[in-house]
């Protein structure tokens, strides 16, 4: 459920063209220092996500937990070193990805997680974007532009635009993402819900 967002750009010849958007619209980006969420630190969305499937405390969400980003994997350190904090963010988002398959067979599973799980991605991201000053600019820097969401599975292309189109928004008015925080799944979800009409 990871990918940055896309936005768009247009050519001297008066084309639209895309370009990957910045790092902070990716789940799978790796936060430094990590983030906190749910009374624990978290190196990136996507894993703190892939771990609110499960009961605090259950063995799976521990698991999701301990799993830490690997500098020295083969593939980092075959890649540039401009490219490497991006090749430890997706293959860390892909194991903690593959940690959850098939999670409603596993004990531990939150019954109502399906329900809400737009709305734990939403508080999810707000918990990221609240943990750093340099991540909000980055997003405001996108501004006045289109952003596209990557293809992924699900619909999570829409809602992963959507969380961060909302969380623009709020930033740029001002607001303070801990109100989004201290909601309940559903109520966020309900908020968000109500955002993504509106922009039909």
């Amino acid at each position: 459920m990871g990918g940055p967002c896309f936005v768009e750009r247009k050519t001297e010849e008066g084309k639209v063209e895309l370009d990957v958007g910045p790092d902070c619209t990716d789940n799978f980006q790796i936060v430094c220092p990590p983030f906190e969420f749910d009374g624990e630190c978290w190196d990136s969305v996507e894993q703190c996500y892939q771990a609110m499937r499960f009961e605090k405390g259950s063995a799976r969400r521990v698991l999701i937990h301990d799993t830490k980003p690997d500098w020295s994997h083969p593939l980092v350190q075959r890649a540039r070193p401009k490219e490497q904090a991006k090749v430890v963010s997706a293959n860390h988002g892909f194991e903690c990805w593959g940690l959850s398959k098939g999670a409603s067979e596993m004990q531990g599973y939150r019954t109502d997680f399906n329900d809400v799980k737009e709305g734990v991605m939403l508080r999810v991201n707000c918990a990221k974007y609240a943990s750093s000053n340099a991540l909000q600019q980055e997003l405001l820097a996108t501004a006045g532009m289109t952003l596209i969401g990557a293809s992924t599975t699900g619909d999570w292309k829409k809602w992963n635009l959507m969380i961060q189109l909302f969380i623009r928004q709020k930033l740029l008015r001002g607001q303070d993402l801990e109100e989004i925080l201290a909601m309940s799944d559903t109520e966020a979800l309900r908020m968000l819900k109500d955002f993504a009409s509106q922009q039909d």
